[in-house]
């Protein structure tokens, strides 16, 4: 009404052009903004219920010391993907999973371990120490050694070696000829001389004759000289028995030195007695020996050393190290000597010696001493340990160069 009023009244020329062009620049603002209205009222999602959650477990408390324990140490292997479960029928009986060894084995252990001086980072707790365990640690020991007995070497060699000494003692035996096993091997007497011995050169069985080496020299049976060792003087004449031949050729030289003496028959497995045992068990059982030496050779055991010679044979550095201390006390009251080779004479090879031992079973010392002093002279060829009040270096050197052990009391205190 009011527009057909304007209308009918007139505008001037500027109005009218005011009016065009405000129309111009007003509707298509309207349409602009009313095209983006829709759109967005399209895009819009529909309102969702929002989802209930689960209540969270309550966090567990750690102590320091369980979330340590929670840390991996180690990298993790690689998972190895399970197996996949066989059913079992239920006609078979299901087998039972094999039980633990009991704790009587695994006291048996022996441990040879030389744990590192700088730990690595992030290293695990050590396992528990087995109950008489032997635990040889670095900074006690710069070198460590284990010396193997005759029956050691003998008891972890192959199925060969051991039925080729079988055969060997079957033919001593048949002479008549009987053992004695000591440290370094066994040896066979024709009556009260030296006969035959048997001993190991590394894994190689070896005989050794009291037999002239000189006289083989040119022969088949290729022997070898070894006169030059102390230990050897009085068999000079080593065979290799390396296969099957030198053990039949072994034969006719076990003859030789049985000349003269009648053979009847042996048949016995004598391979039998010397089952497979571990290092950890023969060390339990004394036939290996863990040695240690600082800052030296650790000395070969002999199966004999004289008292003249042990001053060039061992240190005195050495000797006075491996005295060990006894748990008893001297008795100063009365004091006697005794010599290495008294006591050699009177116990047997592996004897623990003590003091009353030497006072009721030595010839010719004083029965109501107290104290003792061990001195060397003469021969040892056993190897014993002695429990005395005092010892002479060149006496400590003769006992542990046979394989022996030297234990001192302790002075009383003041």
């Amino acid at each position: 009404m009011r527009i057909s009023c304007l209308l009918a009244a007139g505008l001037p020329d500027w109005g009218w052009a005011l009016l065009v062009v405000g129309l111009i620049v007003v509707i298509p603002l309207v349409v602009f903004a009313a095209i983006k209205f829709a759109k967005k009222a399209k895009k819009e999602p529909e309102p969702v219920a929002p989802k209930e959650r689960a209540p969270k477990a309550p966090r567990a408390n750690k102590t320091p010391a369980q979330h340590l324990a929670s840390v991996p140490i180690e990298p993790a292997a690689p998972k190895e993907e399970p197996a996949q479960k066989q059913e079992v029928p239920a006609d078979k009986p299901v087998q039972k999973q094999a039980e633990p060894a009991p704790a009587a084995e695994a006291e048996r252990e022996v441990l040879l371990k030389v744990p590192s001086e700088q730990p690595a980072q992030n290293q695990k707790a050590a396992e528990p120490i087995p109950e008489g365990a032997v635990v040889v640690a670095p900074k006690a020991f710069e070198s460590l050694r284990l010396l193997r007995s005759f029956q050691a070497k003998l008891m972890q060699s192959d199925a060969e070696t051991k039925a080729r000494y079988s055969a060997i003692k079957n033919e001593l035996t048949a002479y008549g000829l009987k053992g004695r096993i000591g440290w370094h091997g066994e040896s066979f007497r024709v009556g009260r001389d030296a006969g035959v011995r048997l001993v190991f050169r590394g894994k190689t069985l070896a005989v050794l004759f009291a037999l002239d080496p000189a006289k083989y020299a040119d022969t088949k049976y290729k022997v070898e000289d070894v006169s030059d060792a102390p230990r050897f003087e009085k068999t000079p004449c080593m065979y290799r028995i390396s296969n099957e031949r030198r053990l039949r050729y072994s034969f006719d030289l076990i003859a030789a030195v049985c000349e003269g003496k009648e053979k009847g028959e042996s048949n016995v497995d004598f391979a039998a007695q010397f089952p497979y045992e571990r290092d950890e068990v023969l060390i339990r059982r004394k036939l290996i020996r863990v040695v240690a030496g600082k800052g030296q050779e650790v000395p070969e055991i002999r199966t004999e050393v004289k008292a003249e010679e042990v001053s060039s044979l061992l240190d005195d550095s050495y000797a006075k190290a491996h005295v060990e201390e006894s748990v008893r006390y001297a008795d100063r009251t009365r004091r006697a000597i005794v010599n290495v080779d008294d006591l050699s004479r009177t116990f047997a090879d592996g004897d623990t010696v003590t003091i009353e031992d030497i006072r009721t079973r030595v010839a010719g010392v004083d029965k109501r001493a107290t104290y003792f002093k061990v001195l060397a002279r003469g021969t040892l060829d056993k190897a014993l340990t002695v429990e005395a009040d005092d010892f002479s270096v060149d006496a400590v050197k003769m006992i542990l160069l046979t394989g022996g052990k030297v234990i001192k009391t302790k002075e009383k205190r003041a």
